[in-house]
């Protein structure tokens, strides 16, 4: 079995397009593991042997936390990045009083500098606590990053919402004036 492979498979799935593998999804992203099973193995004949043992192991495994099994062992879930149509439900929580992100030069300059950070094709907004986590995600995309700092707890006591899942921070919308570029 392919790890790799099947972790891309399954956050592609909870995150993008749970209706090409005859999932339905709750409020809260939950979707039927055995389904998802069933599916996985009837679109990737590579992955027709694989059970419940190989899925968790990957939940288990991941260190960035991307997926989650309920504790009955019957749904799994995406944590964060979903794109499509219905919202995924968080708790709001409070942040800390700073986040970051990182982003590419040109894609600050254009946009966000203008315009706030914006969600885009994802749910919600995507902020990091560590600053050299927010420097790696910059990099994916470019060469030319920048780190903004968010002024996060200010924010959130203007109105603001936020949720978090693992280490990830996420939030709605946010205008220019909590965006620092450092």
């Amino acid at each position: 079995m392919n790890e790799l492979e099947l972790s891309k498979i399954l956050s592609y799935v909870l995150r993008h397009v749970p209706e090409k593998y005859n999932l339905t999804l709750d409020e809260g992203g939950w979707g039927d593991i055995d389904t998802l099973i069933k599916n996985i193995k009837r679109k990737h004949p590579q992955f027709k042997n694989i059970g419940f043992s190989a899925i968790l192991q990957i939940v288990n495994n991941n260190r960035k936390k991307r997926l989650e099994i309920s504790e009955d062992n019957t749904k799994i879930r995406a944590l964060y990045g979903h794109t499509f149509e219905n919202t995924i439900s968080k708790n709001i929580v409070v942040p800390p009083e700073i986040l970051y992100h990182g982003t590419s030069n040109y894609t600050y300059s254009k946009f966000i500098k203008r315009n706030g950070l914006k969600k885009m094709k994802r749910q919600y907004v995507h902020l990091t606590q560590n600053i050299n986590d927010a420097e790696r995600v910059a990099k994916r995309k470019s060469d030319k990053i920048i780190v903004l700092r968010i002024l996060a707890l200010e924010s959130y006591k203007n109105g603001y919402k936020f949720y978090q899942e693992e280490s990830i921070w996420l939030s709605d919308d946010l205008p220019t004036e909590y965006i620092q570029p450092i």
